[in-house]
């Protein structure tokens, strides 16, 4: 969901200008209008290739705990043994293995959202990553697995995002136009996808790249856009401890939608995120999870879905060994939950429609949501280093009349409550955040 550009900087009033020094935040939280475009966009999750296996079985009851809307998985193609070519030289297709993993998605109520990579080995005839030797193949591909995993007579399953293929400026050194052509790779996705029969309705898009490169962006958007292909949401992955990173990638979405009117409505999707893309041992600890409560609050409600990477570890040498999982691998018994884990419970106290905030600052992110007569602002103070506290002053306007109950919820901490007066509607207070700290203030009538 774009935003144009003046609203967005009103709404995230970031202090761009005060950036070499760091800007103290000044929240405004507007009680009066409400938006109903919250998405939940945190509640995702994504899944690497750690094993061949169905990786979510040994956590199934914990994954569920998550309430998630979507479960991302890549390798669709090379890890689940998908496509063969039988003695008549056709294509043919195992849907088995694939199907165990979509069940477990199922179990849990969560629903696919696939990468649709990698090559077929039967299509390339030399590795995962190169192009097919007849891209009419590759069509039929795509056009049999939305008919299997949509078909109203087969899987079934409703609403699933199809993604086409997974870092392609990574893995196989795709760009728009040249030998490796990820403009034909998409084209002729979109084609085989169009061609699905009794099908649920799904989405279709990407491309999925390792970061918002906007040259790499612009001359994707601009393929679609002069061969009038499908289109449904634009995807990108980001990693980084910097939260200026998050900001700048919706800035450069917006300046590309500027561009080209007919993404306008496109929809948005983080579709990875985490503090390091590296292994890094920070990632087990409860500096990611701060880091993707303040990554929440910088794309909110710019992006339409932001998939945590990832939902569970590969078998390491030890239990916590830096890996992204939110949860630690079976190896090593029962499957622990990691900090990231209860950042995302967290984030989903967060139902409501939008509230407005204003003057958010350098280190301090903040959202907020209504839920009947329940007002609920989130505050994250972010800092890699680790240093930076604040005093965040806050001033809630347009309340109801009357007492109210004002009470604190703390990340992995304790809570307290008080009773309030809005004075004409206002209430100013102000609430210590000490670093890499989060909090829910929660305001309802008495």
């Amino acid at each position: 969901m774009f935003l144009p550009i003046l609203v967005y900087g009103l709404n995230k009033a970031t202090g761009f200008l005060g950036k070499a020094f760091g800007t103290k935040a000044n929240l405004v939280v507007d009680v009066g209008t409400s938006f109903a475009d919250n998405t939940l966009a945190w509640n995702n999750l994504a899944q690497g290739g750690e094993e061949r296996t169905r990786m979510f079985a040994s956590v199934l009851d914990k994954l569920a705990s998550l309430t998630p809307r979507y479960l991302r998985i890549d390798h669709v193609y090379d890890f689940y043994d998908v496509v063969k070519r039988g003695n008549d030289g056709k294509l043919a297709y195992d849907w088995s293995k694939l199907d165990l993993t979509l069940n477990d998605m199922h179990v849990v109520g969560a629903a696919p959202f696939l990468s649709l990579s990698y090559m077929p080995l039967v299509l390339s005839g030399s590795n995962e990553i190169d192009v097919p030797h007849d891209w009419r193949e590759w069509s039929d591909v795509v056009k049999n697995t939305v008919e299997h995993v949509s078909g109203k007579d087969s899987l079934g399953r409703e609403a699933v995002y199809y993604e086409i293929w997974n870092e392609p400026d990574l893995f196989g050194g795709f760009a728009v136009g040249g030998k490796k052509d990820y403009g034909l790779l998409y084209k002729f996705a979109v084609e085989g996808a169009n061609q699905a029969k009794n099908v649920h309705p799904f989405k279709i898009g990407g491309p999925a790249i390792t970061n918002f490169n906007s040259k790499w962006m612009e001359a994707f958007i601009k393929f679609v856009d002069t061969t009038d292909l499908r289109l449904d949401f634009l995807s990108w992955h980001r990693y980084g401890s910097n939260m200026a990173d998050f900001d700048n990638d919706l800035l450069k979405s917006r300046s590309l939608a500027a561009k080209f009117p007919s993404i306008a409505e496109t929809e948005l999707v983080l579709s990875e995120t985490g503090y390091d893309s590296e292994i890094n041992k920070l990632n087990d600890e409860t500096l990611a999870a701060i880091h993707t409560i303040a990554t929440s609050a910088v794309v909110f409600p710019t992006i339409d879905k932001v998939f945590a990477f990832e939902i569970k570890d590969g078998p390491g040498e030890s239990k916590y060994w830096g890996r992204w999982g939110v949860l630690t691998h079976e190896k090593f018994g029962t499957p622990t939950e990691k900090p990231r884990f209860a950042a995302i419970k967290f984030l989903n106290q967060m139902t409501g429609d939008r509230l407005t905030v204003l003057g958010q600052g350098t280190w301090v992110k903040s959202f907020a949501v209504k839920l009947g007569l329940e007002i609920k602002l989130l505050i994250v103070n972010y800092d890699k280093y680790g240093k930076h506290s604040e005093r965040v002053p806050i001033n809630f306007v347009n309340l109801p009349p009357g007492k109210l109950s004002y009470k604190r919820v703390s990340f992995l901490g304790n809570s307290s409550d008080k009773e309030i007066t809005a004075e004409n509607g206002n209430y100013v207070t102000s609430e210590l955040l000490l670093p890499n700290s989060a909090a829910i203030i929660v305001v309802e009538p008495k």
